[in-house]
């Protein structure tokens, strides 16, 4: 449990690029622990997958890690979404 709480903590960054119909959306997040950057977690999810679920796994890592200090979102050539 000690394992799993260390890793939770830190200042997190979450970059996101939205893919639909050709590319697939991407979830990637950097831990900072002081000058060092460590990519902790990624997620690609499968062709399709619509925008809200990508947005619901974004909430919930929100919820789960410590500090997430930017989610930062890459929607060149997507859709609008709110």
């Amino acid at each position: 449990m000690e394992q799993l709480k260390a890793l939770l903590t830190g200042q997190f960054f979450i970059g996101v690029d939205l893919g639909k119909k050709r590319d697939y959306s991407v979830i990637a997040v950097i831990r900072k622990d002081g000058d060092i950057l460590k990519l902790v977690f990624l997620k690609q999810f499968k062709l399709r997958t619509e925008y809200g679920a990508v947005m619901g796994a974004i909430k919930v890592l929100c919820e789960k890690l410590n500090t997430v200090i930017k989610v930062c979102v890459d929607q060149t050539g997507a859709e609008f979404f709110r």
